[in-house]
């Protein structure tokens, strides 16, 4: 989750570059509560309301 929403402020600022992509593969999972979230619930409670 703290990916997507790292992702979604990049593209809302226009950073994202044309020439890279990454992609993940189609088995990977991601983890419903992360080990090492990198934001705090208030911030991604913020980010949705946006």
């Amino acid at each position: 989750m703290d990916a997507r929403l790292i992702q979604q402020a990049i593209a809302h600022h226009g950073w994202l570059s044309p020439h890279w992509r990454v992609r993940t593969p189609e088995d990977s999972v991601t983890p419903a509560v992360s080990s090492t979230p990198f934001y705090t619930p208030e911030d991604r409670a913020r980010a949705l309301e946006e």
